[in-house]
């Protein structure tokens, strides 16, 4: 893994007895690796590539005799990234198989903003409610980490810090040095959503913004950056994986012989999933190679309904008079929910993981 995985994973007392057991290798370089099987000892190459999905995340470039193979796992990169990408560009058509992260492979996931735009969105909501002095922001987010562009990006704009119980969990981000422990200290705080689940607050002076990206896709129009879902309520779509599009972008640069989903999307088979890869990136051939003795399993399944699953690959939520209809439906009934509720978070998680199995 790399090393800011591994100072994350130790810093939390539940994991930090796997300390002596990690090994940390270089990102960017070929790692070289042996690796005994049966009492074989072969050579194989490990790249890691930053994976642009939260602090530390990677993709692995694998070499070995059997072939090349790039495992992107959760990930988000701008289009065009490949070709900024070193041990990747000029080698085209050498990936022999490429795992993708497949968490929006679904039509009306083609499009999501960009940090860029999710930002510029958020801090239009901060700077209309905290304009008087008394008001705060709570920004309420998913995960511990991944939201460090935000973080950082605020402090610059507004020149103060940014509240948070948890400030510890990023002592070893640079990012530890905006957030301060001190609640009465700034007028924006950040909390994580399981802590505000069930606080039933109900304080008028409190602008309540929660960074989403599942909801958008199954309760938002195409246009829709922030939703209002009460008077202090909002949602901003904010999104560490790659859109369909952006999927499409990556593969189709790298240009692997055989690509494969990791993540099937609800209501989908991974033969589904992986033919629109297929289509939408122009692979011939999704067949897994002869000489593998077992079928690899997706990770996991997504814990949601498609609005779609026709393999459509245009704009989010496509225009399409009946399916707007229908979010403009549920979005209505998520709202008089919401607004009746103390219950502040309504998305599914976005993954549930299995272990891979070998077939017998």
């Amino acid at each position: 893994m790399s090393k800011l995985t591994r100072d994350l994973l130790i810093i939390d007392q539940r994991y930090n007895f796997l300390e002596p057991f990690i090994v940390v290798l270089a990102i960017g370089e070929c790692n070289n690796l042996k690796v005994e099987h049966d009492g074989v000892t072969t050579q194989l190459g490990v790249t890691l590539i930053s994976a642009g999905h939260c602090p530390g995340s990677v993709m692995f470039l694998f070499d070995g005799a059997e072939g090349r193979c790039l495992y992107t796992g959760d990930f988000r990169l701008p289009k065009g990234s490949c070709s900024r990408i070193k041990c990747l560009s000029g080698r085209r058509s050498l990936i022999d198989h490429m795992y993708v992260d497949t968490t929006f492979c679904v039509g009306n996931a083609n499009f999501l903003p960009s940090r860029e735009s999710s930002l510029k969105a958020l801090i239009e909501l901060i700077s209309d409610w905290i304009s008087q002095n008394e008001r705060v922001v709570e920004l309420v987010v998913s995960a511990k980490y991944g939201y460090e562009f935000v973080m950082d990006s605020l402090h610059t704009h507004f020149g103060t810090k940014i509240f948070c119980a948890d400030r510890e969990n990023y002592k070893c981000l640079s990012v530890y040095s905006l957030l301060t422990s001190e609640r009465s200290s700034t007028q924006i705080h950040m909390s994580y959503k399981w802590q505000t689940k069930h606080n039933g607050s109900t304080n008028k002076q409190v602008r309540k913004i929660l960074l989403s990206s599942m909801f958008f896709q199954l309760s938002a129009l195409p246009e829709d950056v922030k939703l209002k879902i009460d008077d202090n309520k909002y949602r901003v779509l904010f999104s560490f994986h790659s859109s369909l599009s952006e999927v499409a972008d990556f593969v189709t640069e790298v240009d692997p012989r055989h690509v494969h989903a990791s993540v099937v999307p609800k209501g989908e088979t991974l033969q589904d999933t992986e033919q629109r890869l297929k289509k939408i990136c122009q692979i011939t051939t999704t067949e897994h190679p002869a000489q593998l003795e077992h079928e690899y399993k997706p990770l996991g399944k997504l814990c949601h309904r498609s609005l779609t699953s026709n393999g459509d690959t245009s704009e989010r939520g496509d225009g399409n008079s009946a399916t707007c209809t229908a979010i403009r439906m549920k979005r209505k009934l998520i709202r008089r929910r919401m607004s009746s509720s103390d219950d502040e978070e309504d998305e599914k998680p976005i993954c549930s993981f299995r272990k891979m199995k070998k077939n017998s």
